[in-house]
């Protein structure tokens, strides 16, 4: 392996790490920021308005990343695992990326639940869906597979040459 390939290597494998990480603790902390900004509007509607205070936003957002940050054991290995096997199938999308997010969320909610003694209700669940939503755009916006190019040509030559070989004739 050359020099600039290897290179090429370490720089997509800190990208993915990277993206990983920002994927998980984003999610989470975004989804809080959003969790708070809609309970203040539901207060408002019921008619007992609050003041927006930014130091709540601010804890929002902080709660939110060290929730993230308490996933990461789960996020990155099975995160790492999704995006390679949707590189291998061609699969660099944005959508097959936000599915695998949801993945991740859903194996992160349970992780979550063991860890706390499964205490899930709908407010959870709803924000566990939009966490991996959010942090599958976050990671597929961060490492962008769709702008690779392909890691090894020969093995898709020998894959497109052994699918004709096993053609029937015709």
């Amino acid at each position: 392996m050359g020099r600039d390939k290897l290179m090429d290597l370490i720089r997509r494998t800190a990208r993915t790490l990277a993206s990983l990480v920002v994927a998980a603790v984003g999610g989470c902390a975004i989804v809080h920021v959003f969790a708070m900004l809609f309970t203040y509007g539901v207060m408002a509607v019921q008619g007992e308005p609050m003041q927006i205070h930014p130091g709540l936003l601010a804890g929002a957002f902080w709660v939110g990343g060290l929730q993230g940050l308490s996933i990461l054991p789960v996020a990155v290995p099975l995160g790492a695992l999704l995006h390679l096997a949707l590189m291998r199938m061609g699969r660099t999308g944005l959508l097959p990326y936000l599915g695998a997010g949801l993945l991740v969320a859903a194996a992160s909610a349970l992780y979550l639940g063991l860890l706390n003694g499964f205490a899930f209700n709908l407010a959870f669940a709803i924000m566990a869906v939009a966490a991996g939503l959010i942090g599958g755009c976050l990671f597929w916006s961060g490492r962008r597979p769709d702008r690779d190019t392909p890691a090894a040509p020969v093995l898709r030559q020998a894959h497109v040459s052994l699918a004709k070989s096993s053609a029937p004739p015709g």
